[in-house]
């Protein structure tokens, strides 16, 4: 429908046949504020619905990250069996090394361990050395077992045909068991014996 239309008749003719402008202007004038205007209440209110529609949801996701929570807790209750697993694997070295330190035997200064010896059986001084005439001192590494008999034997410094005869005469040798904590215990200690030419 022509704007021109929503005039009263004797204004619309008017309108038409005026040859004043200013006529003319009030007309237009007239026909704008009869026009509804552009975007009007129809369409305020589309946009205010959109916005509110807009506002509900994000609100809506907003509630349900809250009722969520946060994840820490889970991923604490995760992290707690590592935990339990580091101290048990701390558990296990530590038993290791108890039965690694019970396994080694006990290091006995020659002194302490002189006072343990209950039998000693004196060395042959060997024949080949007689004739030279030789002389000295042997240091022997000696294992002691926890009955107190000698278990194993090395020639730390010495002649050689000392160090024989003295591996035939401490092996025989008997000690007091060591007692460490309740138990006996094996020991390891040095032993010197002393060579001279029979007189």
């Amino acid at each position: 429908m022509s704007p021109h239309n929503l005039l009263p008749d004797n204004l619309r003719r008017a309108c038409q046949h005026s040859r004043y402008k200013l006529l003319r202007r009030l007309c237009r004038a007239l026909l704008r504020s009869k026009l509804p205007a552009p975007g009007g209440a129809s369409s305020l209110h589309v946009l205010t619905v959109s916005e509110h529609a807009t506002s509900e949801h994000a609100s809506s996701e907003h509630a349900s990250k809250l009722s969520a929570g946060p994840p820490t807790e889970s991923v604490l209750s995760k992290a707690q069996p590592t935990a339990s697993l580091g101290s048990a694997r701390t558990g296990t070295a530590r038993s290791t090394s108890n039965f690694t330190g019970a396994l080694n035997p006990v290091v006995l200064s020659e002194e302490t361990s002189r006072e343990l010896l209950v039998s000693k059986v004196q060395p042959v001084y060997p024949p080949q050395a007689a004739r030279t005439g030789l002389q000295g001192a042997v240091v022997l590494q000696a294992l002691v077992g926890k009955d107190g008999s000698i278990r194993d034997l090395k020639l730390i410094r010495g002649y050689l045909v000392f160090g024989r005869a003295a591996f035939d005469a401490v092996k025989q040798w008997r000690y007091k068991p060591y007692v460490l904590n309740g138990q006996a215990v094996e020991a390891q200690t040095q032993i010197t014996v002393n060579f001279k030419p029979p007189s």
